[in-house]
């Protein structure tokens, strides 16, 4: 059964894990980040998510044909222009909102249990933004449609290590995500 990926503050999905996730495959993504590798797929084409899925043979690739990021198109992802400081308020925002949500300031409050899932949190959350800026000028930032700064960010990261060239691999913060059952 697929589960989708979708921001706990938008409910806008993002991801599903039809892409597998290869963050535990690398050692260079912080703990809790949702790594999937998007592919270009023709426009109108249905993605397969992995290129020799069914052990064909790779097609001709016709250079007329219009391509798109499978991800960003299934998912109605919306590149963003931001600078490294406004993306870091936003997504800090973001961060906010996720806790405010969680209820993580009262459960901390409330039990030693609740403390420590409260720094859990934290020390992810920083890690992962601490991630998306060192390597901020080889990613592209995407939101939903609505593009609302509280939540719903997708961060394409053009790892320089990746063996697809031509799309990132889409991360995702999951402590920002709800999975949910298709």
């Amino acid at each position: 059964m697929v589960k989708v990926l979708s921001c706990k503050i938008t409910n806008s999905e993002l991801c599903s894990d039809s892409w597998e996730n290869i963050a535990g495959k690398h050692g260079v993504f912080p703990e809790g980040l949702y790594v999937a590798q998007s592919t270009m797929i023709a426009k109108g084409q249905i993605s397969v998510y992995s290129g020799n899925a069914f052990g064909g043979e790779e097609e001709e690739v016709d250079d007329d044909v219009v391509k798109i990021n499978d991800i960003v198109s299934k998912f109605a992802l919306e590149k963003v222009e931001l600078n490294k400081q406004d993306f870091k308020a936003m997504f800090t925002g973001h961060i906010r909102a996720v806790m405010k949500h969680m209820k993580l300031k009262k459960l901390a409050k409330e039990s030693e249990e609740g403390k420590k899932a409260f720094e859990k949190f934290q020390e992810k959350a920083k890690n992962v933004l601490k991630f998306y800026l060192k390597n901020f000028k080889d990613c592209d930032i995407y939101m939903n449609e609505e593009q609302d700064s509280k939540g719903a960010y997708v961060v394409g990261w053009w790892n320089p290590e990746s063996k697809v060239v031509d799309a990132p691999q889409m991360c995702i913060w999951i402590d920002g995500c709800n999975f949910r059952k298709l």
